[in-house]
């Protein structure tokens, strides 16, 4: 059975340091950030991310070698931020065009130009209908300045608004001079073209009418834009992908990749970030460009798709409500000129008797990771080892520890030892889950006895994985738990509840029936599945590829829904049968997909077909496991296992997704979902292939006999999945041998 897809990790992860090395002297960068707006437009919306987020981005790429001279800045409120240099200028619109036509004139061949806006988004009615090829549904994305006005209806627009066509006529320009631009919208609609229960979220959006927009100016658009489509109907899946207009000149000289915070009609979000339960210094950031920080930070990034891949993976944490982000252009192309020059190394100090190390969540360093610590003028000397438990967003605890043979450290001799450096050679996995707890529940037998059941279970009265963590709502948590209409609501990091329609929050129902311990063990049943399903995507991505992945070749293409009509009994837009998946070859009109993050929302009946092919000299098995939004784990590969000898012809692994239940006559589940490849590397001689099915749910877990990989792998991954020690974090490193996850991403859609 098939399910709904996610995205791609990097074929291979390689812990290594990315130095900045600009293509030339004079790199440029535009960083708009708008927090402050008048409340005469946008009432209490203000947003205080964006400043934060010019700051970050303003560092980062000092860091990678921008000079300030070269940089314009234009945002509101800088003094806030703990950065000492100050904007150039207000973020109007005149300034920000301004600056754009600045970059056009200036650019030259070679150099790259950044632009960041960060800030509302909101739309506009088309009023030319030569625009619909761009903006099918009459709307046009627009980015919102700090002097945005209200609808001028003679002139047809908001005043003072920049739309997404006049922004990509200036993203041309600067193209035009062989400069090449990387475009990135922390907005809501900038996938055209915001910021629950958790405290300092915002959603990065202004609604057409809060800027005056007339409802019959929407409706003539909406309709103008309806007379305009195609008359015929495709019922086939969700494999279109939404572009902005910034890309849409082949002819320019000059590159071009933009990242986008959120789909059209998704809302760009603004968080405290980093997200951590013992991180004391988090600001307001859009996720988009935190994330994207990150990825530049931790130096593991060689290409845009690397850096993509990592902000999905960023995205992920907040459940399957979050939005997705959008990529364009052409991201196999090497990040800021980065190259690569060895593992990372940060600073460290003893301070006040305690080990510190300069970097933190923002550079990907974990509570559990491992890190060598090193005389900064002897990299290749190792004075000892350390363990991370006290990350930060830009420091971190040090905690001296035994690894690899040496003893551990201590801080004394640490300190007199010299001027100190850390590098991480494990990463760290933290294997908690946080639940929130309810502050209270409606009035009613079901609702109370449902409360003293999770009440029980915070107790230990009830049995319940060591892993799982209850808090008070609204501390920071990865679950956060509502009672109402008869019904427990297990939500996301957002905390917000969905109680109607295809994207429905996961729930249980508490029958009248049902007794305390009844309803404590369905609390358990689902916090078990979720707590898998969390660790295992956590074990993924510290794990990375490894030396399997360097073996493995997969590709992957998708083809596309083939039906034509509905048939007569149709319950909905994608009740219709799918067609048998090919097992040994592409079907004609699979498209090649080059990088995940290229992968195109999916609906009913789209087909991803995996290639896999061994390029190494060893045996390498693959457990292929799908994970779908609800939660489910299932064993994607045949039922003797699967073995890739060195050299074979490739297999092919199918997934066929699904959206409706045809036997039910009601949906699967919708959202982000993936495909997990666990493979080992193996002597030929080795009688049974390595197989981790036994991690699939809902089958009780330990019901299968665990077989083949190495005995730290089994226990990481058992260990990820059932939570049963009283530890808060892992690492995941050499320990687990020739070993590798590597991990495809896609968000299936309900039609509309």
């Amino acid at each position: 059975m098939g399910m709904p897809l996610r995205r791609l990790w990097p074929a291979a992860v390689i812990f290594g340091f990315l130095t900045a090395q600009p293509l030339s002297a004079a790199d440029r960068a535009l960083l708009v950030g708008v927090s402050n707006y008048p409340k005469e437009t946008v009432g209490n919306l203000q947003l205080q991310g964006s400043k934060n987020d010019v700051a970050l981005m303003l560092r980062t790429l000092r860091e990678r070698g921008f000079d300030d001279r070269n940089m314009i800045v234009l945002a509101d409120s800088m003094n806030e931020t703990g950065e000492r240099r100050p904007a150039d200028a207000a973020p109007t619109r005149a300034a920000i065009m301004a600056a754009l036509d600045r970059l056009a004139r200036d650019a030259q061949a070679g150099e790259q130009v950044v632009i960041l806006l960060s800030g509302h988004g909101s739309l506009a009615p088309i009023t030319n209908p030569a625009s619909l090829i761009h903006h099918p549904d009459g709307m046009t994305p627009i980015f919102l300045p700090i002097d945005i006005g209200k609808w001028d209806d003679t002139a047809g627009a908001v005043e003072n608004m920049i739309a997404g066509a006049e922004f990509g006529e200036k993203i041309t320009a600067i193209r035009a001079k062989g400069a090449f631009v990387w475009v990135i919208v922390d907005a809501c609609h900038s996938g055209a073209i915001t910021r629950g229960a958790e405290e300092g979220v915002v959603a990065k959006k202004i609604s057409p009418d809060m800027l005056g927009v007339p409802a019959a100016r929407m409706e003539a658009a909406r309709r103008m834009a309806e007379a305009a489509r195609p008359k015929t109907r495709s019922i086939g899946g969700a494999t279109a992908k939404p572009v902005s207009t910034l890309g849409n000149q082949p002819s320019a000289a000059g590159g071009y990749v933009a990242f986008f915070a959120a789909h059209p009609k998704e809302l760009a979000l603004q968080r405290n970030l980093p997200k951590g339960y013992d991180v004391d210094d988090k600001r307001p950031h859009g996720i988009l460009v935190f994330y994207l920080v990150q990825a530049l930070r931790t130096g593991r990034a060689q290409s845009y798709a690397d850096v993509a891949q990592m902000v999905m993976a960023g995205y992920d944490q907040w459940g399957v409500d979050a939005p997705s982000p959008l990529f364009e252009g052409d991201l196999r192309t090497g990040i800021l000129g980065a190259k690569q020059d060895g593992p990372r190394a940060f600073p460290a100090r003893v301070e006040n008797g305690a080990l510190r190390l300069e970097a933190g969540v923002l550079d990907e360093v974990e509570e559990g990771a491992i890190v060598a610590l090193v005389l900064a003028d002897k990299p290749a000397d190792i004075l000892g080892h350390a363990r991370v438990n006290k990350p930060g967003a830009s420091s971190a605890m040090l905690e001296p520890v035994a690894h690899g043979g040496m003893a551990a450290p201590t801080v004394r001799d640490l300190e007199y030892a010299g001027r100190l450096a850390g590098r991480i050679v494990e990463r760290g996995m933290g294997l908690e889950m946080r639940v929130a707890l309810p502050p209270q529940a409606e009035a009613g037998t079901e609702a109370e006895r449902a409360m003293q059941a999770l009440r029980a279970l915070e107790k230990g009265e009830e049995p319940l994985p060591s892993a799982i963590r209850f808090v008070t709502a609204p501390a920071p948590a990865d679950i956060f738990l509502s009672i109402s209409d008869g019904r427990i609501w297990f939500s996301p990091a957002t905390g917000e509840v969905i109680k109607e329609g295809r994207a429905r929050t996961p729930n249980l129902e508490v029958r009248a029936t049902s007794s305390q311990r009844a309803i404590a063990s369905d609390i358990t049943r689902v916090l078990r599945a979720q707590l898998k399903v969390r660790n295992l995507i956590r074990a993924a991505e510290a794990m990375g590829a490894g030396p399997s992945g360097q073996a493995l070749e997969i590709k992957l293409a998708v083809a596309p829904a083939t039906a034509t009509s509905l048939p007569a009994t149709a319950k909905s837009p994608d009740d219709f049968e799918c067609d048998t998946p090919s097992l040994d070859r592409l079907p004609e009109g699979a498209t090649p997909i080059a990088s995940a993050a290229e992968m195109p929302a999916l609906g009913q009946c789209d087909t991803v077909y995996f290639s896999l092919r061994n390029k190494g000299q060893k045996v390498v098995d693959i457990t292929p496991l799908y994970v779908d939004s609800a939660g489910a784990v299932d064993y994607m590969g045949p039922p003797e296992g699967l073995r890739l000898l060195p050299g074979a012809p490739e297999r092919i692994i199918p997934v066929q997704i699904l959206t409706w239940d045809r036997e039910r006559g009601a949906p699967f589940p919708v959202g982000m979902e993936r495909l997990l490849f666990i493979a080992v590397q193996q002597d030929e001689k080795t009688s049974l292939p390595a197989d981790f099915r036994y991690l699939q749910q809902p089958a009780p877990p330990r019901t299968q006999t665990p077989r083949g990989g190495s005995n730290a792998l089994r226990a990481l991954l058992e260990e990820a999945a059932f939570g049963t020690n009283r530890t808060r974090s892992t690492s995941a490193g050499p320990s687990i041998g020739e070993a590798g996850i590597m991990q495809f991403r896609w968000k299936v859609k309900a039609p509309e």
